[in-house]
Parts: C-alpha cells; sequence; structure tokens
C-alpha cells in the first residue's frame, strides 16, 4: 500500500507573504489503520494554518489510539471527531480560541481504512473520490458548498458535526482514494472538459500504470496538467492518493512546493521548446 501527496503554496499566498495554509498528512499506525488527513485553513482566519495542523493532526492521532473496528463498533459517530479537535485547539490555543473560534477556520478531509473497511470523512469544500479495480468511481463525495468559494463548513462551525459526513465503503470494492483540497478543482475543470470527477480518475490511473509513485512524480504530473494560466494556482493546493496495491515508497523529505517558480519554469521550457528550429 502506498501514499503519494502534495503540498503547494499558492502564488497569491506566496506573493503576498502568506505561509501555505493546506496540510496534508498519512500514517500507517501500529493498530493497523491508514490513515490521511487534509484540512485548508481559511485564508481569512487569523489562525487558518494552526487550525488546518490541529484538523489533521487529531485525525491521526485519534485513529491511532482506536482500531477502525472498534471505532465502528462502539458506534462512533461526527461528535467523536469533532469534539477532540474542538479540546485541542483550546488547550494549545485557549486565549486566542475562546476570544473568537473563527479565526481557527479550517474543512477537513480523511480516509482510514484497516483493509477490511473504509471510513471516509468530509467537512467542507474539497473532495474525496475512491476508484475500483477498473479505474471507475466506487465513491464520490462532493463538496457541500457547490463549488461557491465564499462560503463553506468549517470544524469550529457551530453545525459542523451536522455537517460532516461520514461514510463506510468496503475495501474489497476500492483500489485507490484521491482526497484534495478546493484548490486544485480549476485545473481538474479544465482537464477535464468540465468534469471534475473525469480528471480525478484520470489522474489516478497515472498512479496505477506506475508513473507516479512518489510525490516528486505527483509534482511533475500536476505540473504538466495546469494549463498556461496563472489563475489556477492562486489558492493552495493538497492532495493525497493511496493505491492499494503498490509497494509502499520512501517518504521523500518534504516542504510546499512553490507553485509560482514550477509554473515559470514550464512556461520557460515551453519557450524554449517553440524556439527551437
Amino acid at each position: 500500500m502506498n501514499i503519494i501527496r502534495y503540498l503547494g503554496r499558492g502564488v497569491y499566498h506566496e506573493d503576498t507573504g502568506v505561509p501555505c495554509q493546506d496540510r496534508a498528512r498519512y500514517r500507517y499506525a501500529k493498530n493497523g489503520n491508514v490513515i490521511l488527513a487534509i484540512a485548508d485553513g481559511c485564508s481569512s482566519a487569523a489562525f487558518a494554518e494552526t487550525a488546518a495542523d490541529v484538523n489533521v493532526d487529531t485525525v491521526l492521532r485519534l485513529f491511532s489510539n482506536i482500531t477502525l473496528r472498534d471505532f465502528l463498533r462502539q458506534n462512533k459517530n461526527a461528535a467523536d471527531v469533532i469534539d477532540p479537535i474542538l479540546a485541542a485547539m483550546k488547550k494549545k490555543y485557549p486565549g486566542q480560541y475562546e476570544k473568537d473560534p473563527t479565526e481557527f477556520s479550517a474543512t477537513l478531509l480523511f480516509a482510514v481504512t484497516d483493509g477490511r473497511d473504509i471510513l471516509l470523512g468530509h467537512l467542507g469544500d474539497g473532495n474525496l473520490i475512491c476508484a475500483d479495480s477498473e479505474g471507475g468511481t466506487a465513491f464520490y463525495s462532493k463538496e457541500e458548498n457547490q463549488g461557491s468559494a465564499s462560503s463553506t463548513y468549517f470544524t469550529v462551525s457551530p453545525d459542523a458535526k451536522a455537517h460532516l459526513r461520514l461514510d463506510l465503503v468496503p475495501a474489497k470494492n476500492v483500489r485507490n482514494i484521491l482526497l484534495y483540497s478546493d484548490g486544485p478543482q480549476k485545473m481538474l475543470w479544465y482537464n477535464g472538459d468540465k468534469d471534475i470527477e473525469k480528471a480525478a480518475l484520470a489522474l489516478i490511473s497515472h498512479v496505477r500504470s506506475g508513473e507516479i509513485k512518489d510525490c516528486r512524480g505527483l509534482t511533475e504530473t500536476l505540473t504538466d496538467m495546469t494549463a498556461d494560466a496563472m489563475y489556477q494556482l492562486m489558492d493552495d493546493w493538497s492532495m493525497l492518493i493511496l493505491d492499494t496495491q503498490q509497494k509502499q515508497c520512501r517518504d521523500l523529505p518534504f516542504d510546499p512546493v512553490s507553485m509560482k517558480q514550477a509554473f515559470m519554469k514550464r512556461f520557460q521550457a515551453k519557450d524554449a521548446e517553440k524556439e527551437e528550429p
């Protein structure tokens, strides 16, 4: 089982000196769970990257301490995910959090599998898609805000527990899991001829074929997929792809990719190709 990740700092954030506010992390837990989690900090929130950190780290810790089977057997629900996140924020940042919880706004996407079942969690924007053994869609969780950038749901939202969607999928029906924040959506929409699901499955096919095996390969592929339009790169990007049939690759040193630099290198390379006789 192999997990590949991508984390990119958006052009707007780089130009304005704002750090990457997305987080994408995973863990092969000792209890048998494999956990993937993504969070997208709200740009207008003062502690956006902090909130994304807490969201992701809490989910990793939660499912490292309880097997997926026990989580399901005990009829755990959205409150059992949201409450530990809020408790962690209150404990780590008591003064700031109590003053205004909305300053800790971040979305949440996660997947947990024990090889028998897959638990999928989705709150806010971004997308989550599972592909079957034939490369088709086994499960697709769309953003709840219908792609609107002006509103979404966060773990600190008063109605977060009502909007955190938890879905259970048999692991035998799934070969790949793809999670991504809302950042890459414009690119996928463009590459899929306005069909994001189609583009997501096409990206997964590059993993299945072995073209993408690690974060370096994913970075190169995403750069190639990006059209010659900087507007597609303004927001931060985060992405995790799991392939149940690939061997686990050694994780490479990882920092957010400068999407501006990657775009410019690609653009310059294309110009150089045009100038060749």
